[in-house]
């Protein structure tokens, strides 16, 4: 459909959270989606994400707004330093709020996405416009997870970060590579739980067995990593490591070599976060987790890796003299028939009609 000017033209705002590189992955697979379908969009994200996104949408308005950001420290997430930094950026958020509304008034806005960028979904609730909350984080107060995986205080902890980040999102979307039942057994269409979202490099790229094992970190804190590498035979291919860390091959991150390795390896060695883990589960490699201390997200992603047989988790700050890996490496291929017969499907399709059905029915009112 033509539009006589851009002010007339559906707009969707998306906010994106600018920490780490998963949340922006997604987003591109969904924005492109609504690009192809006519709509315009305005980016609202913080950090690195800001740039990516300019080079990567061109033609959308990208905004810069201060985010979330998680510190860590020998392997744990720094509570007081994440808490004190996160309140400072709440603080910085309430000076853009003016720029949201005042970007709401200049244009047809029909609804807000949100990626855990909470500036854009509070803004949506109290401007009254409908919003998508999306984000695999959700998956924790919303599903009936184990509560064993986590302790009370840092599953009290994600849930007051999920409802402050989302009050009262009008839909919930959930990508998760495990699915638990609901905990609310209610029939509805404002909720969605989907398979995991790959961008179309991912997904293009084939899949091969080959000899190196793939290492990505992304705190240089690790202080046992030297000793991880050292016990893990043949050759490592280390991403995000420190230089401290000695006779193995250490490689500078770049997005297409990444994808290549980690299609390629044998297993892959990470941390608990999300996106890698889906990519590495996509590939049918079997996994060692890391993930960080005190994260209770990291730390429930790897305990489902265990328990549905694609893999072993590690505390990463345990004692490295008591690592041992004969376990996983006597039972990988087990591993990596397990993944190939359960792992979920990609949710990209069921994303992309669920998020356009809801748009043209939000316009239809």
């Amino acid at each position: 459909m033509a539009y006589a000017n851009r002010r007339a033209r559906p707009t969707v705002f998306y906010g994106i959270c600018g920490e780490g590189l998963g949340h922006y992955s997604r987003a591109t697979v969904l924005i492109q989606a609504l690009l192809d379908a006519g709509y315009r969009v305005e980016i609202f994200t913080s950090r690195r994400v800001v740039a990516l996104c300019r080079k990567k949408f061109p033609d959308c308005l990208v905004h810069n707004v201060p985010g979330m950001h998680m510190c860590y420290l020998d392997s744990r997430l720094h509570l007081p330093y994440t808490t004190w930094n996160n309140m400072k950026s709440i603080v910085h958020g309430l000076t853009r709020f003016t720029l949201i509304t005042q970007r709401a008034r200049r244009c047809h806005l029909i609804g807000i996405i949100s990626d855990y960028e909470p500036l854009t979904s509070n803004t949506g609730i109290l401007l009254r416009v409908p919003v998508i909350a999306f984000d695999h984080q959700q998956v924790i107060t919303e599903c009936a997870v184990n509560k064993k995986m986590a302790s009370s205080f840092h599953r009290g902890l994600i849930r007051f970060s999920n409802t402050t980040t989302y009050p009262r999102p009008s839909a919930r979307i959930i990508t998760s590579f495990f699915h638990p039942p609901w905990k609310k057994k209610r029939v509805n269409h404002d909720r969605l739980l989907i398979g995991p979202v790959l961008r179309p490099h991912v997904l293009n790229h084939k899949t091969e067995q080959g000899n190196h094992i793939l290492v990505y970190q992304t705190s240089a804190t690790m202080a046992s990593l030297q000793n991880i590498l050292d016990m893990l035979p043949g050759e490592k291919r280390v991403y995000g490591a420190s230089e401290t860390i000695t006779g193995h091959h250490l490689l500078s991150f770049d997005e297409r070599r990444f994808i290549h390795d980690l299609a390629t390896c044998r297993f892959a060695v990470v941390n608990g976060g999300y996106s890698t883990l889906c990519e590495a589960l996509y590939f049918g490699k079997p996994i060692i987790c890391f993930p960080f201390r005190n994260q209770a997200e990291q730390e429930i992603n790897a305990q489902y890796i265990h328990v549905s047989g694609f893999g072993e988790w590690y505390k990463s700050d345990g004692d490295p003299a008591l690592l041992d890996f004969s376990g996983f490496l006597r039972h990988e291929e087990q591993y990596r028939q397990q993944i190939t017969k359960n792992r979920i499907p990609c949710g990209n399709g069921r994303l992309k009609k669920y998020v356009l059905e809801y748009l043209n029915n939000v316009q239809m009112r």
